[in-house]
């Protein structure tokens, strides 16, 4: 938007601005303490720094994606999904028997066997299953997301909506008087689809590229950051 196109003016406007944007968190920040209470740079950095990133998301110009080319290695990494599977299988049990035998005691780090293996069974098979269930449904949502976005670098903790749940769930806790347990689960999945519905509508504008999606949840990570 100011004219530059080469690498190097870019690279000394982007350092002039952001020392601008510092300078008047800085500003703010010292305003506050005198009327209010103490608040740290890196949080009014970033809520300066958010909405004015979504501000400007429209006003960037759209870059296409590279065409797709017959000699890309996306079709020759395709033909070895069975080969990855089975690795990938071999190595889950391989960490789930070493989850689950080896561990440390009085006497140190040990491989438990026999009885002792039974007695801990209870007690560390859940949150074994509990540890694979949500990377399961860490990469499946990581999967939904880079589809309907297009974008291969987009995951739920890079597009902000990991950073949306949890302000869902801290945002509960504050709202929900008593035993607020069972409310868990729909505040993080309301705070997650708020997020994305934001995101969607953030970078719809500037139609639906692969870099706006990515700026767009890092600009409302970093918020959700400052606010938690």
């Amino acid at each position: 938007m100011l004219g530059a196109r080469r690498l190097l003016p870019r690279l000394m406007l982007a350092s002039l601005i952001g020392a601008l944007i510092l300078w008047l968190s800085d500003q703010i920040i010292l305003w506050l303490t005198r009327v209010w209470m103490e608040v740290s740079t890196g949080s009014v950095t970033a809520l300066i720094g958010a909405p004015l990133l979504l501000w400007l998301l429209p006003r960037l110009r759209s870059i296409s994606a590279p065409d797709m080319k017959v000699n890309d290695r996306v079709a020759t990494e395709r033909q070895h999904v069975l080969a990855f599977a089975l690795a990938g299988g071999v190595l889950l049990l391989m960490a789930v028997v070493v989850a689950l035998s080896f561990g440390r005691d009085a006497h140190g780090w040990t491989w438990a066997s026999g009885a002792l293996l039974d007695d801990l069974m209870p007690w560390r098979w859940p949150r074994i299953m509990a540890a694979l269930f949500a990377g399961v449904m860490l990469a499946v949502a990581g999967c939904i997301i880079q589809r309907l976005t297009g974008n291969p670098m987009a995951s739920p903790e890079v597009l902000g909506i990991s950073s949306g749940a949890a302000f869902g769930v801290v945002l509960m806790l504050f709202l929900v008087p008593g035993n607020a347990f069972g409310w868990l689960l729909p505040a993080g999945s309301l705070g997650a689809a708020v997020t994305l519905l934001i995101i969607m509508i953030a970078a719809g504008r500037g139609g639906f590229s692969p870099h706006r999606m990515l700026l767009a949840g890092m600009a409302l990570s970093t918020a959700f950051t400052m606010l938690l």
